[in-house]
């Protein structure tokens, strides 16, 4: 099976520093740039295909690399989320808004890069946004109103994969340790389905 839209949110290997020199300890497994980059995505899209790929601002040129790999061209921000804090009560955003310490500014969105593969995909509602309010989850956990709005820009008449869920969703296969099987797992086990 293949899939025209992929949402893809890589465990990068994020290195944290502080004044001591030391870092935090990751709260999940992290890949290498090389490991992400050779995973077989390209196998499992299909010919005229979006990828909706999250990242941080310090892996911006890894995503393009990493899109390019597998065999997507970058066209546009897709969106921008802005983390909240987890007890923010009414949609007053002064002094609701997450920080992380960031290393030259303080950092607040991640942001969701678009690629495309082949012939872009007709979109059924043009009112979508880009920029997403939501209150941050569980550590790396990403607000599910992208997957809604996801769905409002296309529909649910597409084959729809998440790879590094967490959760899992209605009318999307949706791929991660979490869920009982490895990214690596499934686009392996692929290979041989769509040759």
């Amino acid at each position: 099976m293949t899939y025209e839209i992929i949402l893809a949110d890589p465990a990068w290997n994020f290195k944290t520093w502080s004044k001591k020199g030391e870092g935090r300890s990751p709260k999940y497994d992290k890949m290498s740039l090389e490991a992400i980059k050779n995973l077989n995505v390209k196998n499992v899209a299909a010919k005229n295909s979006i990828l909706f790929l999250w990242i941080t601002n310090p892996f911006l040129e890894h995503a393009f690399e990493t899109m390019r790999k597998w065999g997507f061209k970058y066209k546009t921000v897709g969106f921008t989320w802005a983390k909240l804090l987890k007890n923010h009560e009414e949609r007053d955003f002064q002094d609701k808004w997450k920080m992380g310490n960031g290393y030259y500014t303080r950092a607040n969105p991640e942001l969701v890069l678009i690629g495309t593969r082949g012939k872009i995909l007709k979109r059924l509602d043009k009112s979508v946004r880009n920029l997403v309010l939501e209150p941050i989850g569980e550590h790396s956990e990403k607000p599910e109103e992208v997957q809604n709005r996801i769905e409002q820009l296309y529909g649910l008449d597409y084959n729809m994969l998440e790879l590094f869920a967490r959760r899992k969703r209605k009318h999307w296969t949706c791929i991660g340790s979490d869920l009982g099987m490895t990214v690596e797992s499934f686009l392996d086990d692929n290979i041989i389905e769509n040759r």
